[in-house]
């Protein structure tokens, strides 16, 4: 082996040295557990904001809700469940509690 080999090798070894010992190797905190705890507070938000609407329906209004409801979870083929859902969402609007009726 000639002279411009040996310094290959040894430019080879001394550039993986440099970066296995000079770097961290163990990577950066995860930034999706924010967004994992983001997401568990939007659903707590929108399930206080379900019970506050609920709260303020009349009798009839809240039967029509709960007709919806369980129509809902009687609904097989997505078509069906998807016209019930459209039915629910404008009672909602109806009543006036928009943020419910958007979700």
């Amino acid at each position: 082996m000639g002279k411009a080999q040996y310094l290959a090798i040894a430019g080879a070894l001394v550039l993986f040295a440099v970066l296995y010992w000079g770097f961290g190797t163990t990577p950066p905190p995860s930034r999706h557990s924010g967004a994992m705890t983001a997401k568990a507070e939007t659903k707590d938000v929108f399930e206080r904001l379900l019970q506050e609407a609920k709260a303020s329906l009349s009798e009839e209004q809240s039967a029509a809700i709960v007709a919806d409801e369980a129509a809902l979870t009687q609904a097989g083929a997505d078509k069906t469940r998807i016209s019930v859902m459209k039915s629910l969402s404008s009672h909602w609007f109806e009543y006036g509690h928009l943020p419910v009726a958007a979700a």
